[in-house]
């Protein structure tokens, strides 16, 4: 059976619900998360026997970091009526967004995207982790945008016209305005008469173009040419994305850019922002 046959196939499998995830009934998970360890062996404290300092931050980094890999199960399992407790646990207890984000969700999304390739996961599998990792961002949101610094760049974005899928593009704006980048988020089914129009009037260092659908991809291209046509195709750097595109096929069209995935999306845009000031 071929990869495209072995996708399809799961992809169909009905959904069950377990432990507040939704789950294929043809390839029931069994999620383990990984187990915390300490610098340092504890010891039990004797009564009147003074505490090690160094004892105690490990013991304090140990329930930290397993809350973490908590949160990183959740985003694996797909499990959207917990995720969003546990990233607030891990708020409360104090540990940095940007470490809930690096060593939680971007772990768990990597462990998501492992599974897809060697066709442990399918779409419904995909879905339901995209939308934990939604909610887990949504958490998080607010207390991102008060410690942000000053803005990077600008980046306008949206779903080329035809194609009405998102959660990829919203899983990558997140995480851009976590880096400290300005968005504005057009929406689906953008014609690339709009976007042109968007890029004139907010003026963005990028413009940021995503589709699902193979027979959608065009739409990209016409968006390009469109911005040619305008005089805007040196004046702001497009970067595409999307389960279709390939690095090829951003080349042939013309883009400045082309994300694997939402973490590749930041890197890109990054990189995009110093060639741009240098």
């Amino acid at each position: 059976m071929n990869s495209e046959a072995r996708h399809k196939e799961g992809n169909t499998a009905f959904l069950q619900e377990e432990d507040g995830a939704l789950l294929p009934m043809a390839r029931p998970l069994n999620i383990r998360p990984s187990e915390g360890k300490c610098c340092h062996r504890q010891r039990r404290l004797q009564p009147g026997m003074p505490a090690n300092p160094q004892v105690e931050r490990c013991r304090t980094l140990k329930i930290s970091m397993n809350s973490v890999r908590q949160l990183e199960c959740a985003i694996v399992k797909g499990n959207t009526k917990r995720v969003v407790s546990i990233a607030e646990k891990c708020l409360q207890e104090g540990i940095p967004p940007a470490i809930l984000i690096e060593d939680g969700i971007l772990k768990g999304l990597a462990i998501v995207g492992e599974r897809w390739k060697t066709y442990e996961y399918f779409i419904p599998n995909v879905l339901v982790s995209a939308m934990a990792t939604k909610l887990a961002l949504g958490t998080l949101q607010s207390v991102l945008k008060a410690t942000r610094g000053p803005a990077i760049g600008k980046a306008v974005a949206g779903t080329v016209r035809g194609d009405v899928h998102d959660i990829g593009k919203n899983i990558l704006l997140m995480f851009l305005e976590a880096s400290g980048f300005d968005v504005i988020d057009l929406g689906i089914d953008v014609s690339p008469e709009h976007f042109v129009k968007m890029v004139k009037s907010a003026k963005p260092d990028l413009l940021l173009l995503s589709c699902l659908y193979t027979v959608t991809m065009h739409a990209m291209e016409d968006t390009i040419i469109s911005l040619r046509k305008a005089g805007l195709k040196g004046k702001v750097k497009t970067i595409v994305g999307g389960a279709p595109i390939t690095q090829e096929f951003a080349d042939q069209i013309g883009a400045d850019g082309f994300g694997v995935d939402a973490v590749d999306g930041v890197k890109k845009a990054r990189e995009l922002m110093e060639q741009k000031k240098a």
